[in-house]
C-alpha cells in the first residue's frame, strides 16, 4: 500500500479517538485542548499525531472546528475547545423545522379563512345592492310636470289682516246683530197675524153660502152610500 493511504487511516483513527474523549469525558464544558489531548494519550493504543496529517494540536483543532465537530475559541491565547453534540443539534434542527412547518401550516390556514371571509362579504354586497336596486329603481328621465313644478314661482302669500278689520264690531247699545233678531222677529208676527185673518175670511165666506137642499136622487144616492 502507498504511504498516503497509512496517513489518511491514521489521521480518522485519530481524530476519532480524541472527539470520542471529549465526549464522554468533558461533554459540552470549555475545555483547553491540550487537557483533552492528554487525556487522549493515556490509551495504551492510541495512535500518535505524528503518524497523521496534521503536525501540530492547533492544525487539528483548527480541522475540527471548519468541519463543525467542536467551537473553537482562544481567549487569551489558551486554544480551548467544546464538543458539539450532533445528536442534540439533530434533535434541534428537526424541532425548528417542525415548528416552521407548522408555522406555515397555520398562515396557510389563515390566508384559507380571510380568503373566505373576502368571499362571503364580496357575495354579501352584492345582494344587497341587486335587492336595492330591484327595491328603488331609479328615475333616469323625471317627468316633465315635476320640472315645471320646481320651476315655478310660489305664490305671493297676502299678510294676514287684523282681527278687528274682518270682525267689524259695533260699540254702540244696539248692535246690528239685534237689529236683525228684531227684524226677523216682526216678520214670523206678520205672517202669523196675515194667516190668522185669511182664514177668519174663508169661514165668514163658507158661511155666507146658500145651502143647496138635495133632490129625492140625489137623498136616495147619499142613503145607499
Amino acid at each position: 500500500e502507498k504511504p498516503e493511504e497509512f496517513v489518511a487511516q491514521f489521521s480518522v483513527q485519530f481524530q476519532d479517538a480524541f472527539v470520542e474523549v471529549l465526549r464522554r469525558r468533558f461533554g459540552t464544558r470549555l475545555v483547553r485542548a491540550n487537557d483533552v489531548y492528554q487525556e487522549y494519550i493515556k490509551q495504551r493504543d492510541h495512535v500518535h499525531m505524528n503518524a497523521t496529517q496534521w503536525t501540530t494540536l492547533h492544525e487539528f483543532v483548527a480541522e475540527l472546528g471548519r468541519g463543525g465537530l467542536v467551537r473553537v475559541e482562544d481567549p487569551d491565547g489558551a486554544l480551548k475547545i467544546r464538543y458539539v453534540d450532533t445528536e442534540i443539534q439533530e434533535q434541534i434542527r428537526q424541532a425548528r423545522a417542525v415548528e416552521q412547518a407548522r408555522a406555515e401550516q397555520e398562515a396557510r390556514a389563515l390566508k384559507q379563512v380571510e380568503a373566505r371571509r373576502l368571499k362571503a362579504l364580496s357575495a354579501a354586497r352584492s345582494q344587497f345592492a341587486t335587492a336595492e336596486t330591484s327595491v328603488t329603481p331609479t328615475q333616469t328621465n323625471p317627468p316633465a310636470a315635476n320640472a315645471q313644478d320646481a320651476t315655478a314661482k310660489p305664490a305671493e302669500r297676502l299678510p294676514p289682516k287684523p282681527v278687528g278689520a274682518i270682525l267689524k264690531i259695533p260699540r254702540n247699545k244696539h248692535s246690528t246683530l239685534q237689529k236683525g233678531q228684531s227684524n226677523v222677529f216682526k216678520t214670523a208676527h206678520q205672517r202669523a197675524v196675515l194667516k190668522r185673518n185669511t182664514a177668519c175670511e174663508s169661514s165668514s165666506a163658507r158661511s155666507s153660502l146658500p145651502r143647496i137642499s138635495e133632490s129625492p136622487q140625489n137623498a136616495a144616492e147619499h142613503q145607499q152610500r
